[in-house]
């Protein structure tokens, strides 16, 4: 990415930066802030660096290798930043190297919008990118929300009507949402002398109810009276309405039919 997409100022104390390494000495090791602007360095002390890495430090911290660091201590005045490598656990390092992706992601978004409305990447930056950096921390979460429809960001931008549809018509065609999964098994046994009917149909029923709602039901028979399925849908909310539709319809036609219903959520 280029410089114009960095943040501005000083990181906070305790948040998870990446950096690349810089300098080793025999006490430190000095690494770049690469999201942030300007030359900013932080120190990373070798009692802050895994034990079993100091000893043989060049060979796993490397010139030009990119870490995860926690920052443990900022100074504003002269600008000196504490670095920890061992205070980042592995999810902490995986969720900000996601993080960090996904930025970049939303750099290149930008970057072809821009040759979609003919101008520079930094007009475009300034326009979309930088008021979203400055006011949330991050760009591509914000872009996905307006993918999804959520105008309320426009708020953030000063955008005239034919940059603002143009905006919002690139990231519907280009950003692929995300889907809500939700995986169940449930049984399913009814005493009805055409149990085997009653169940095709409810479960053909409530099939077509959760498309009306915006989602997608798959079931898969497993031998009676199991069954697993799957719901799928554009966000959380309509998929967890569409589970209590289909818990509430199954339980009220299912009983009717002198049966009974088990559900049971499952990763």
């Amino acid at each position: 990415m280029l410089k114009i997409y960095q943040k501005k100022g000083l990181p906070e104390k305790d948040e998870f930066v990446i950096c690349r390494i810089k300098n080793l000495l025999i006490h430190s090791v000095f690494a770049e802030l690469i999201e942030y602007q300007g030359t900013l360095e932080g120190m990373i002390p070798t009692s802050e660096i895994e034990r079993r890495w100091v000893r043989n430090l060049k060979t796993y911290v490397k010139v030009g290798s990119i870490f995860v660091c926690k920052v443990i201590d900022v100074d504003p005045r002269t600008r000196h930043i504490n670095l920890s490598l061992k205070r980042v656990g592995s999810s902490q390092k995986k969720a900000k190297m996601q993080e960090w992706s996904n930025e970049k992601k939303a750099y290149d978004l930008l970057l072809h919008l821009s040759k979609q409305l003919k101008q520079d990447i930094k007009k475009t930056f300034e326009l979309i990118g930088r008021p979203l950096l400055e006011k949330h921390g991050l760009v591509y979460p914000i872009l996905i929300e307006l993918a999804k429809g959520e105008k309320q960001y426009l708020k953030d931008l000063s955008l005239d009507k034919k940059t603002e549809s143009a905006l919002m018509s690139f990231l519907e065609k280009r950003i692929k949402l995300p889907k809500i999964e939700i995986n169940a098994k449930m049984s399913l046994e009814t005493k009805d002398s055409d149990g085997i009917n009653v169940i095709k149909n409810t479960l053909k029923k409530v099939s077509s109810d959760i498309e009306k709602i915006g989602a997608e039901a798959t079931f898969i028979y497993l031998g009676a009276p199991k069954y697993k399925f799957k719901l799928v849908a554009e966000d959380y909310k309509t998929a967890e309405d569409a589970l209590k539709h289909l818990a509430d319809y199954l339980e009220k036609n299912i009983k009717a039919h002198q049966g009974n219903v088990e559900i049971e959520r499952i990763k």
